[in-house]
């Protein structure tokens, strides 16, 4: 049965590859009371706001009865754990239609806002919003009682943390490879750009969050690291929980390998175990660079037009790929430590950080 449903995860990450080249752009928002600057909670708060938006948005989404989404024309909007509002901008090939659509989105959420006296803020980490309480979705429950097990900072991510996604596009395998090899061993400089603390504190706490899933996936740097591999890493990972009967079931540490030992693995199983790895490049259908703090949406384009500049220019992505050549992930750990604790003054891959920032600003 391992070979069978590896074979299906490859399957699906092979349904990814396609000739058009597109841009995903996720964004998740602190909503924050304009005078206290407090989190709101959902009970009493992002509740209202999603009540009000939905009839001149889409279509909402319930959980237990209460709304925790809508489904736009060409955008979603969901909630993290403790209500940090994200919207989901539909994949397109130019960053004026993202901004558009975003642009959309605000002009009609913003006099909401201003009635129930809050603001959207983009900020990778918010330290009042650690105590937040967590909206109603049993899944959120689950994840928040596994990760106080595996590290020290499973709290600080749930509810104090937002990023900024971007997915790109593959056109086959070997198109994967080069740009996963790449992504995972930018993602220290990647992370230092789009820093919204200083300190690089979002970064600093997913490392201490779980390390079965977050960070850089074990032997990505390696050339030759395909579809199989990832297929591998998904199926040897705890899930913490799978859906029966629409309901999440608890799994504990056991790995989708043991779960999954007597049963093939359904589309619906797959989505739901690729989406619970946390690394900061995943792979599902398309690859998600999650390293970004959330940053307001014209640094958030501004990231994401540097990024089609990289990925999407194939003599600059080979640039990039020679010179990252032979990198293993501790160089990519080290590279994270450094930037975090010297911050502009420090050595990347045997370079100062300014030789590789000067090399990106110039494509």
């Amino acid at each position: 049965m391992r070979e069978r449903n590896i074979a299906a995860l490859v399957e699906y990450f092979e349904s990814g590859c396609k000739t058009k080249q597109l841009l995903g752009v996720e964004l998740e928002h602190f909503v924050l009371n304009k005078e206290t600057r407090s989190p709101l909670p959902y009970h009493n708060g992002v509740e209202e706001i999603l009540r009000r938006f939905c009839p001149i948005f889409g279509t909402p989404i319930f959980s237990d009865g209460r709304i925790i989404g809508i489904v736009g024309e060409n955008s979603d909007i969901s909630l993290e754990p403790a209500a940090q509002l994200e919207i989901s901008i539909r994949p397109s090939p130019y960053i004026s239609e993202i901004k558009n659509i975003y642009g959309d989105f605000s002009a009609k959420i913003s006099p909401i806002l201003d009635e129930l006296n809050c603001e959207l803020v983009c900020t990778g980490f918010l330290p009042s919003g650690e105590n937040m309480p967590l909206i109603p979705k049993r899944r959120y429950e689950l994840m928040d009682a596994h990760f106080q097990k595996t590290g020290t900072h499973g709290l600080q991510m749930m509810r104090g943390t937002a990023a900024a996604q971007i997915s790109i596009d593959y056109e086959n395998e070997s198109d994967f490879c080069k740009k996963f090899r790449v992504a995972c061993a930018l993602t220290p400089i990647f992370s230092f750009l789009c820093d919204t603390t200083g300190t690089m504190h979002r970064t600093h706490i997913w490392q201490n969050t779980d390390a079965a899933r977050s960070g850089i996936v074990p032997k990505s740097p390696d050339s030759d690291f395909g579809f199989f591999d990832y297929a591998n890493y998904i199926y040897d990972m705890p899930p913490i929980f799978i859906v029966r009967e629409n309901e999440p079931v608890y799994t504990a540490n056991k790995p989708n390998s043991e779960i999954f030992a007597n049963k093939k693995l359904t589309l619906a199983d797959i989505e739901h175990i690729t989406s619970m790895a946390f690394p900061d490049v995943r792979l599902q259908n398309r690859m998600e660079l999650r390293m970004a703090d959330s940053l307001p949406i014209e640094k958030t384009l501004n990231f994401t037009a540097l990024l089609k500049k990289i990925f999407y220019n194939s003599d600059t992505l080979d640039k990039f790929s020679h010179k990252l050549a032979g990198l293993r992930n501790p160089d990519i750990d080290i590279a994270k430590k450094a930037l975090i604790e010297h911050g502009e003054d420090a050595e990347i891959y045997k370079k100062p950080l300014r030789v590789w920032i000067d090399e990106m600003e110039n494509l």
